[in-house]
C-alpha cells in the first residue's frame, strides 16, 4: 500500500525493495514498465509478466508495451504475446520471430487495431495513416510480405483507412511487372515494405524509394542500408533516416556532417565515436 500511494517506479527503489516478490508484484500492478527494472528471474516469471502486460499505467494507458522487458522464453509464449497484443497491438514488435510470423497473432492484432480506428473516431473514418500503429507493421517479413495473407487482412478491414488503400495496392500488384512496381514504389509511401525480399535488395527500386521518402530506408536490405549513396540519398529528404543505417556509416564522418550540418539532431542516431568528436 506504501508503494502504491508513493506513485513511484522500482527504479527509484534500493535493491533490497526490488528483490520482495510482494513489492515487485505491486509495482507491477500499478505501472507494467516496472519490469524493465526487475531481475532476470522476475522478467522470466510467467506471472509476473502477465501482470505487467495486462495492468494500467498511470495515465490511464494499458502496458502491454512492457512485453519489451520480459525474458526472450516468455516473449515467445503465445499466450503472454496475445495479452500484451490485447493491451496495445504495437506490443507485437517485441514477440518472438516465430510469434510475429503467427498468422492468429497478427489477424488478431489488424481486427483490435479496426476497433480502435473506429473507436478514437466515434464511427468515422480513421484517414491518418500512421504506419507505427499498424501491427502488419510489426509482422515477420514472411507475413508482411504475402500477398495471400494480406488479401485475407484486406478482407477483415472494414475502415476506409489509407493503410487499407496500401494493403489493396500491394494485393493488386504483379510484382513481375518491373515498371509498374517501380512506380508504385515511386508514388506511394511505405509500399517498399511490403515488397518481396528481393526488391527491398534492389538498389535502384531503393534509391527511386528513399529519394522520396528517406524513412523508406527502414525497409532497405541489410546490405544497402550500408551503402553509402543510398544513405545519403535517404538524408538528404529526412535526417531521422539516420537511425536505419549501418554502424559503419553511421559512425562515417562524411555521412554524419553532412546531415549534422543541417539538423544537429541527427547526432543522436551518429556513433558514440562521433558523438564525442567536437
Amino acid at each position: 500500500d506504501l508503494f502504491l500511494s508513493l506513485e513511484t517506479t522500482l527504479e527509484d527503489c534500493p535493491e533490497q525493495l526490488r528483490s520482495d516478490d510482494e513489492i515487485v508484484l505491486a509495482a507491477l500492478e500499478q505501472d507494467g514498465f516496472n519490469l524493465e527494472f526487475t531481475s532476470d528471474e522476475v522478467k522470466n516469471n510467467r506471472a509476473f509478466v502477465m501482470t505487467a502486460v495486462q495492468s494500467g499505467y498511470l495515465d490511464g494507458r494499458e502496458c502491454g508495451l512492457a512485453l519489451e522487458y520480459a525474458s526472450e522464453t516468455l516473449r515467445a509464449d503465445k499466450e503472454v504475446v496475445l495479452a500484451a497484443v490485447e493491451a496495445d497491438v504495437a506490443a507485437l514488435q517485441f514477440a518472438s520471430d516465430a510469434l510475429r510470423s503467427d498468422e492468429e497473432i497478427v489477424m488478431k492484432a489488424v481486427l483490435l487495431w479496426e476497433e480502435y480506428c473506429e473507436e478514437s473516431r466515434g464511427g468515422y473514418p480513421y484517414n491518418v495513416y500512421d504506419e507505427e500503429d499498424f501491427p502488419v507493421e510489426y509482422a515477420h517479413p514472411s507475413l508482411k510480405c504475402n500477398q495471400v495473407f494480406l488479401a485475407k487482412v484486406l478482407r477483415n478491414m472494414e475502415q476506409p483507412t489509407e493503410i487499407r488503400s496500401l494493403i489493396s495496392l500491394v494485393v493488386n500488384t504483379d510484382f513481375s511487372n518491373r515498371e509498374k512496381v517501380l512506380k508504385r514504389i515511386y508514388h506511394n509511401r511505405y509500399f517498399l515494405g511490403y515488397t518481396p525480399e528481393a526488391l527491398r535488395a534492389d538498389r535502384e527500386a531503393v534509391l527511386i524509394a528513399v529519394q522520396q521518402r528517406g524513412g523508406d530506408l527502414k525497409y532497405a536490405s541489410e546490405k544497402l542500408q550500408g551503402d553509402k549513396e543510398v544513405v545519403l540519398a535517404a538524408l538528404n529528404n529526412d535526417w531521422s533516416a539516420l537511425k536505419y543505417a549501418s554502424e559503419k556509416l553511421q559512425g562515417d564522418k562524411e555521412v554524419v556532417l553532412a546531415v549534422v550540418k543541417d539538423c544537429g539532431g541527427a547526432l543522436q542516431y551518429a556513433s558514440e565515436e562521433l558523438k564525442g568528436d567536437k
